[in-house]
């Protein structure tokens, strides 16, 4: 038996298949949200006390995290989880790949965001970990409470940012009976060194994790570190020794801070006199930052 063959339906044939691959295609590659309007992210950095707000918070390639939930929920929508948006350094963020959109629905979402920006970031959850400080400042965080009940007809959303650390300072001199400080060595002792940030109620929750803290040398005799808020007062367990080969000079914390507290920068002068610490300073709101990008080059 012999089969005819319509070239002309073989070749509209194969025509129209190959327009149902590139659509398949398409569909398969195509986020939904891409079909929405386009979310415009603003920003600024604050203070927890008030609306004061940072005239230089950010810096060009700046990095952060954002996520879209249903109004009052925590389901993402639109696959935007975690989606990494950078700035030039002017606080206006675009995403780094890909776009983020509202429902083309017109459902209501919420939106929230922290920095800097983190791959390992699960199920909402922001790890926190400040023991070993020595080789570079730890990045510290910073959190925008939700922008509530936004959909396309308001693409824009305004992030404003906390810190949810705290900085201690410390500039170090040598005092009296003090030639110099060479061989200097520092460490904080009785503070908790873990932390899990729950970005989506905007929760900090300590770990019983307390160890020695190592600060970062920042400058001429000038250290840094970040401390986790205690929640309640200091007691004699929170101390910094400072350590000249031979001899260690034992600052206890509590004489001049009452507690750690989130958004605010210790800076104190302390002078290692052979007799002991002498120790003057200030406590301030952390509105401005000078973190880095721990993102940098992950695209």
């Amino acid at each position: 038996m012999k089969y005819s063959y319509n070239k002309s339906f073989g070749i509209v044939g194969g025509i129209l298949l190959a327009g149902f691959m590139l659509a398949a295609c398409d569909d398969k590659d195509t986020n939904i949200g891409d079909k929405g309007v386009e979310v415009q992210v603003s920003s600024e950095i604050v203070a927890m006390t008030g609306d004061q707000a940072s005239d230089n918070g950010w810096n060009a390639n700046d990095a952060i995290g954002v996520f879209m939930v249903k109004a009052g929920k925590g389901i993402v929508v639109n696959m935007a989880s975690n989606q990494r948006f950078v700035t030039s350094g002017d606080g206006i963020f675009g995403p780094a790949q890909g776009r983020m959109t509202f429902p083309v629905s017109g459902e209501k979402v919420d939106l929230f965001s922290y920095a800097p920006y983190q791959d390992l970031v699960y199920d909402f959850i922001y790890p926190i970990a400040l023991g070993d400080q020595s080789s570079a400042l730890a990045s510290p965080l910073l959190y925008a409470d939700r922008v509530r009940d936004k959909n396309a007809d308001a693409p824009q959303v305004k992030f404003a940012f906390r810190h949810q650390l705290a900085r201690l300072v410390m500039k170090v001199s040598a005092g009296e009976g003090i030639p110099n400080l060479e061989g200097l060595s520092i460490r904080i002792k009785g503070m908790n060194t873990e932390a899990e940030f729950d970005l989506l109620d905007g929760a900090l929750g300590v770990k019983a994790s307390v160890g020695e803290i190592v600060p970062t040398p920042v400058g001429d005799n000038v250290y840094c570190a970040l401390l986790l808020p205690t929640g309640t007062d200091l007691t004699q367990e929170h101390v910094v020794d400072f350590t000249i080969p031979g001899n260690t000079y034992t600052w206890n914390m509590a004489d001049d801070i009452s507690k750690i507290e989130k958004a605010k920068v210790y800076e104190f002068d302390i002078a290692v006199n052979r007799a002991g610490i002498s120790v003057s300073g200030t406590i301030k709101d952390w509105v401005d930052t000078d973190w880095e990008d721990v993102s940098a080059g992950n695209n």
